[in-house]
């Protein structure tokens, strides 16, 4: 009876072992699937934004076909920044569609969020940016540079909707905590702007490939993409909430007990 029962525990465990791994399988289908989608809304958007630097482009080449225009020294040197351009407008695009890898270490997320604020000290004459941190939150065994991108892209973002808003008052509010959701406790993140609201009939797209608020700037709507899809590779939540008048908050969630160090 006894050899029967343990028999069928492990019997039990790997068929959980192997539903495990067909879903883990079929989440990597379906992300595949929808970069996929998106890869024709990303190409048009960054067709629109790099027009200009193409048309010009081609006219460089004429100019480099007509030999009495241009020294070799002048041509020389028009080549090498062509080809610096597309160097350049080629490892963008590897970045929206490469798989990452992590490179997980102990990481203050607290720390992280200061570096990245850092960044935009250039913004602070017009914005000003509010941090409050939690300083009980322990160390996490993460890839810091995943989250500080994903923390770079939430700020931006901020940034850009407060600049679309004509009013004296900007600010963006950062506050780290702890919180308990459904007896799972996270390290929070919470990113809030007094900018322009996200559209009511655009917040069930905001985390597809190929959303943008802001076609006009030829946006490619990555970053939201991918900074859920890193989050949730953690086991986190990336969420947010907008009202007119009041602007947007993004939750930010990465799992405590799962990365404690």
């Amino acid at each position: 009876m006894l050899t029967a029962g343990i028999f069928a525990i492990d019997s039990y465990k790997n068929q959980l072992k192997q539903t495990q791994s067909k879903l883990e399988h079929e989440r990597r289908k379906f992300t595949s699937i929808s970069r996929a989608l998106g890869f024709d809304s990303v190409m048009k958007n960054f067709l629109h934004k790099y027009k200009n630097e193409l048309i010009e482009f081609g006219y460089d080449l004429h100019q480099l076909s007509d030999e009495s225009q241009k020294s070799n020294q002048q041509k020389r040197r028009i080549i090498q920044n062509r080809k610096n351009w597309i160097d350049s407008r080629v490892q963008e695009m590897k970045e929206v569609f490469q798989v990452t890898h992590d490179n997980l270490g102990p990481v203050d997320v607290n720390e992280v969020i200061r570096a990245v604020v850092q960044l935009f000290s250039s913004t602070r004459n017009r914005i000003k940016i509010e941090e409050q941190y939690d300083l009980t939150i322990p160390l996490i065994e993460i890839d810091g540079n995943r989250i500080k991108d994903v923390i770079y892209n939430l700020i931006d973002n901020a940034v850009e909707a407060i600049n679309e808003k004509n009013k004296k008052d900007k600010s963006i509010n950062i506050t780290t905590n702890i919180v308990t959701i459904d007896e799972i406790q996270y390290i929070q993140v919470i990113i809030e702007d007094n900018g322009i609201e996200i559209p009511n009939e655009l917040k069930e797209t905001v985390f597809e490939q190929g959303y943008t608020s802001h076609p006009e700037s030829g946006g490619t709507g990555i970053g939201l993409f991918v900074s859920r899809e890193i989050i949730s590779d953690y086991g986190g939540k990336l969420s947010f909430t907008s009202q007119v008048g009041k602007g947007t908050t993004f939750y930010m969630c990465l799992p405590l007990k799962r990365y404690q160090i």
